[in-house]
């Protein structure tokens, strides 16, 4: 029996297996967290000891209590299941590897309750790999960077899906003018309209990721609407301090978008946007343990990136964002390769580490490079894109830095339908209000 003085959520305990001492800040969604816990914090506990027989049992005893869920799933032989009470939103994780439940406690309105929406509109769903400006030598300079991702998808009912966004030092005036002109286009937004954001996805906190966002967002807000803010990111304390891009976002978010719905993500969410479905394969707080309850574990930062499973169109494309080896270890640990297959891949961390094991189990014959083909074909880089590059059909690698590359699902699988050069060059200077 467990020690039921050992829980703190405000939902019930299991009845059977060891309540670990202490919980994991999983952090807030938007509130500041640089000073200390907020009301936003989601906590996490763990039990351990547990079969699956007695998750069975404690869902049984939720739902005879009434807890009706919003949410069941299983990936591998992982199950998930989510309700609201009282206020409090609490996802549950059966992990059958590690015979654990794991329980995360968040204020309900970022449930996915009310969050997704399905419409099956007019335009053809198109995902770009958005053309950035790098280094041609994969340095890192004043002027230029060998890092930095963006991805946008223009779903059926015209709004965009946005994917992070890109280091400052890739957003010279022309740069974050063409990006603003590009939503434009893709969507038909006349001079003056307004481009609608359905949802934006930022994958980890890493300044290379949030910049062109912040940037947008000053510049050109009146002309955007921003529906959804999805993500999952550690508290500042548990990861020991964030580079301040985030904090723009959120205050810019906070400031111009009242109405806009949030979301922590939790691995086993399934939720639709428009005509897109969206899948959570990992997030940060998957790899706590019983031995470190207070920091977020694992020693590269870029483990924190959350994993998502789109599926368009009836193909699938594996968005790993700079995923790490510390976290394919976990991953590998703990889930099982069945699940992973997808028909596209997002290369992790501009080819920067080894991912061998993930990319075996996505298997893709589409890879993206969220980096130049002289970066990616660097010395030191050359050998991780061959993880990827083994499985990719006809040539089916593309480079984020050969410019923005447009892609439909089709029965065969992604096509490319369009390519555009990459607008912008070397960094003159302009900040976040330039």
């Amino acid at each position: 029996m467990n020690t039921q003085s050992a829980w703190i959520l405000g939902c019930p305990a299991p009845q059977a297996g060891r309540i670990i001492e202490g919980y994991y800040n999983a952090g807030p969604i938007i509130a500041d967290d640089r000073n200390g816990p907020t009301a936003e914090d989601t906590r996490i506990q763990i039990v351990a000891d547990i079969t699956e027989k007695d998750y069975e049992q404690y869902l049984d005893a939720l739902k005879a209590a009434g807890n009706t869920g919003y949410l069941e799933n299983q990936i591998a032989d992982d199950r998930f299941f989510a309700y609201e009470r009282n206020g409090k939103n609490y996802h549950i994780r059966y992990c059958a590897k590690r015979g654990e439940i794991r329980v995360a406690e968040e204020p309900d309105y970022v449930s996915p309750v009310g969050f997704g929406y399905q419409i099956a509109g007019r335009e053809q769903t198109t995902l770009y790999q958005y053309g950035l400006y790098y280094d041609p030598d994969n340095n890192m300079t004043p002027k230029t960077a060998n890092c930095g991702m963006l991805y946008i998808i223009r779903l059926s009912d015209n709004s965009l899906f946005m994917m992070d966004g890109g280091f400052y030092l890739q957003w010279n005036k022309d740069a974050i003018e063409g990006l603003w002109q590009f939503m434009r286009k893709i969507t038909n937004t006349p001079e003056g309209g307004t481009v609608r954001v359905s949802a934006w996805y930022f994958t980890h906190t890493h300044a290379d990721h949030i910049d062109g966002c912040a940037k947008l967002l000053r510049l050109h807000h009146e002309n955007i609407v921003i529906d959804r803010l999805l993500y999952n990111f550690p508290h500042y304390n548990a990861l020991g301090g964030y580079e301040p891009s985030i904090y723009y976002v959120k205050e810019q978010v906070a400031r111009w978008y009242p109405h806009c719905k949030f979301l922590k993500l939790h691995t086993g969410q399934k939720f639709d946007l428009a005509d897109m479905g969206v899948e959570v394969f990992y997030t940060q707080e998957d790899a706590i343990s019983e031995g470190n309850m207070a920091k977020f574990p694992l020693r590269d930062g870029n483990c924190m990136s959350a994993i998502l499973k789109l599926t368009l169109g009836g193909k699938t494309a594996m968005m790993l964002g700079d995923t790490n080896i510390e976290a394919e270890a976990w991953i590998a640990e703990n889930s099982a390769p069945a699940p992973w297959r997808s028909d596209m891949v997002q290369l992790a961390h501009h080819c920067f580490n080894y991912l061998d094991t993930l990319y075996a189990w996505i298997e893709a014959p589409v890879v993206l490079v969220p980096n130049s083909y002289g970066g990616a074909h660097q010395p030191e880089n050359a050998p991780k894109l061959a993880g990827a590059e083994k499985y990719a059909k006809d040539g089916q690698v593309w480079y984020e830095g050969g410019g923005t590359d447009g892609f439909i699902a089709t029965e065969e699988g992604w096509k490319q339908t369009v390519h555009y050069p990459v607008v912008g060059g070397e960094f003159d200077g302009t900040g976040y209000w330039d």
